[in-house]
């Protein structure tokens, strides 16, 4: 990595890893930082509003929460469904580390708290000599300032450690934004909310100095007589040596030459003090979209809104960070060919939407019984292994359902005219056969050849399992493996000459009558032994 660095160096690209530390020589930068006075009389810069407990756990708990998710990189299948890209080189920088310095979440987790409170979070995309991403860097939002050049390309201006600057191109650059005017930078959420956290500074200020400075017990003292100034200050100076600050609450108080004192009544009520903290709370949180509960303000929670909440603040909260963050890794991170390919970043989210544990069974239970979820797909919600020998691949379906167009049957034969209910039922099961096939062929029908081939065969081993299912209760003795074996091999080679569509017109009209004729011999023979 080190010749990579010196190499890059002549080339004008410089690595800015040293850009994450503040700049010791920018005294005026710093001046600046001190913040900017609000109307409670409070400075609020990005620094100092971090000593808000309300605004430091509202960035805390984001980004820890957008940073411990898992990030992964997929890839889409045709028709439908994607697999994961583990030998991908940027599935380990976002999944494990992003350079030899950082873990993964400590690298998302600083960036988006960088987006949260300077609107947005920078980092260096470090690249090896055949231009593929090598390695992530964060850089501080403070020292950076973007630039649309004449020919409309985007470049980052950075400031490093020795006082000079450095151009990066927008493809060195990852640039996740917030909320912004121009589609480029995210405004700074401090210097927007500084009006509510000045008042929640001021806040914070009060009680401090209260506390620390009040005499308790408040009130006032008053002697029969005139003081002198020097007696005045002696009897104020001993009073506050015995009775100021919370360490002196409450102390015995012994009075003198007709000295007096009269309770003062506590201003904090009159004030409303502990109204105007509670109000700051949630005040804030709206900058940030946060759900109170998640600071530990459970003033508004309850037992039975609580699971509701929790699931808001990850659809509504953390879902556009996650967004933000995947398209931003689409855009920088991978190829253009990748991306016409289907390769995309997906954040492992469905464990912070899970409910109770009876929620989440009954909601299984439900999915199972319907046939959209299999025993191992419910095991992969769960963090658990599939099940052994594939015991948990087969998807149960409901036998009074039927999909849209298909043949409807009686599930038990109508009396008919010259036909005996024993044909009806043969007929009913053949058709149940015919249309489970012809429903899977019809929906993997535009594979081309060699992949259908693929599928078909796949299918059909698995299909072998449904028709001794089904076959099961028509008579004792029935050979129902070699009807599956029969049935199975029948289908695989009807379409062996890899004409699909071709094939499957006629297929589909003969396959029920075919089913028919050969169960309605092998019952024959069965039945005669």
């Amino acid at each position: 990595m080190k010749i990579l660095d010196i190499m890059a160096g002549w080339l004008g690209y410089a690595n800015l890893k040293a850009a994450t530390q503040r700049d010791k020589t920018g005294w005026f930068v710093e001046w600046i930082q001190g913040g900017t006075k609000t109307a409670s009389g409070e400075k609020i810069s990005n620094d100092s509003a971090l000593r808000i407990a309300a605004f430091f756990a509202c960035m805390r708990n984001i980004s820890e929460d957008v940073g411990k998710l898992p990030l992964k990189i997929y890839k889409s299948i045709k028709p439908r469904g994607k697999e994961l890209q583990f030998e991908h080189p940027v599935y380990r920088m976002i999944h494990d580390a992003p350079n030899p310095e950082m873990t993964a979440m400590t690298f998302r987790q600083t960036l988006t708290s960088h987006c949260l409170g300077w609107g947005n979070g920078y980092a260096q995309i470090q690249r090896d000599i055949g231009g593929r991403p090598a390695a992530l860097w964060p850089l501080r939002p403070d020292r950076i300032r973007v630039y649309r050049r004449s020919n409309n390309k985007i470049w980052y201006e950075v400031s490093t450690d020795d006082g000079g600057k450095v151009w990066l191109p927008a493809n060195e650059m990852l640039h996740i934004p917030g909320l912004g005017y121009d589609g480029l930078q995210g405004y700074n959420v401090v210097q927007y909310a500084k009006e509510s956290l000045g008042i929640a500074a001021a806040s914070q200020r009060f009680a401090g100095a209260f506390f620390g400075n009040s005499a308790i017990p408040g009130g006032m003292l008053s002697h029969p007589g005139e003081l002198s100034k020097k007696a005045k200050e002696n009897l104020r100076h001993a009073f506050e040596k015995l009775h100021r600050g919370a360490d002196n609450a409450s102390r015995l108080m012994i009075l003198e030459e007709g000295l007096k004192y009269d309770q003062v009544t506590m201003p904090l009520k009159d004030a409303q003090f502990i109204e105007g903290r509670e109000f700051s709370i949630p005040e804030i949180c709206r900058w940030f979209r946060m759900q109170p509960h998640k600071i530990h303000d459970l003033s508004r929670a309850t037992f039975d809104n609580i699971e509701h909440q929790g699931i808001e603040y990850v659809t509504d909260t953390l879902t556009p960070w996650f967004t933000r963050w995947e398209q931003e890794i689409w855009r920088k991170l991978l190829t253009e060919d990748e991306q016409r390919a289907g390769y995309f970043a997906r954040h492992t989210a469905e464990g912070l939407l899970r409910g109770d544990i009876k929620t989440r069974y009954e909601a299984y239970r439900t999915g199972r019984e319907w046939g959209w979820l299999n025993a191992d797909d419910i095991r992969e919600l769960e963090d658990m292994n599939p099940l052994p020998e594939g015991l948990g691949e087969g998807y149960l379906i409901p036998l009074n359902m039927r999909e849209v167009g298909e043949e409807v049957l009686p599930l038990l034969p109508e009396p008919q005219e010259n036909a005996n209910s024993f044909d009806a039922i043969i007929s009913d099961m053949a058709a149940r056969l015919a249309n489970a096939e012809i429903r899977e062929v019809e929906k993997h029908a535009d594979l081309d050849a060699e992949a259908f081939n693929v599928w078909v065969k796949k299918f059909y081993a698995k299909h072998a399992g449904y028709i001794k299912k089904t076959l099961a209760p028509l008579a004792d003795g029935l050979p129902l493996d070699a009807i599956a074996e029969q049935l199975t091999t029948e289908g695989v080679e009807a379409f062996a000459n890899g004409n699909v569509e071709g094939n499957l017109v006629a297929w589909k009209e003969n396959r029920k009558e075919s089913i028919v004729i050969m169960l309605k011999e092998v019952t024959k023979n069965a039945l005669s032994k």
